[in-house]
């Protein structure tokens, strides 16, 4: 889940223990956008403050949430210079397609995306409907609404593929996705995309908070990070 430590401290955690263990480590994170990566490569290479970086990659304006969360992430990043990878597309992209739908979106985003984005994924359909049910935005329509969902899940996979196309190859390399539940749970969303394209299904490992001992469904992921409910302050700071 966004901005809850128990949730960002294990991220971080799973980041060492690959990076302790000789794997060689990429991160790619939803939490940035695809324009901010020359600013994501500097701050690996330690060539930047966290003050500057902050403001470069406009972190109050493009994510919001504190950084205070996800500063063990990307110390990891930083202190073991390894690659971090700005997964996300502008959000006006997004936006527009869940209004008008993606054929709306201007020339110039189409370019940067992969060609055709596959809608056919029943399964994954479910779970979105169920999880937006209530939450859907009035005057909005539903198809319109997924199809934003695929452009995100879509753009976010590319993103990733493009970035292992052309990165060198190193052995005993990992490319370590962190994004939202949702983009992930089933292995219907980055990690179906992914998996269609290229082959290779992954590791999945979704968090969740629950006040007494839960029960999850099987097939939500490989593995299942369950912490004590905690009220945070996830004000933007």
């Amino acid at each position: 889940n966004h901005a809850k430590k128990a949730h960002q401290d294990m991220e971080a955690a799973v980041i060492e223990a690959l990076a302790q263990n000789g794997r060689a480590v990429t991160i790619g994170m939803e939490m940035f956008q695809r324009p901010k990566q020359d600013i994501l490569d500097k701050w690996s290479a330690g060539d930047l403050q966290q003050k500057d970086f902050l403001e470069q990659v406009d972190w109050k304006g493009q994510w919001g949430y504190p950084y205070e969360f996800y500063r063990p992430v990307l110390e990891e990043a930083r202190i073991r210079h390894l690659g971090l990878v700005g997964l996300n597309i502008p959000r006006d992209w997004v936006r527009t397609a869940s209004r008008q739908g993606i054929d709306k979106l201007p020339t110039s985003a189409k370019l940067q995306l992969p060609p055709a984005m596959f809608l056919g994924n029943k399964d994954h359909r479910r779970i979105f409907d169920a999880l937006v049910g209530p939450h859907a935005m009035p005057g909005v329509s539903p198809d319109n609404m997924y199809s934003a969902q695929v452009l995100w899940d879509e753009a976010m996979s590319d993103t990733a593929l493009k970035y292992i196309a052309v990165a060198p190859e190193k052995p005993n390399q990992v490319f370590v996705v962190v994004a939202g539940s949702g983009h992930v749970m089933y292995e219907q969303g980055i990690n179906f995309r992914i998996n269609r394209r290229r082959g290779g299904r992954g590791v999945t490992l979704v968090m969740m908070e629950a006040d007494k001992p839960a029960e999850v469904s099987r097939g939500i992921a490989d593995f299942v990070f369950v912490s004590q409910t905690v009220l945070e302050n996830s004000k933007s700071g």
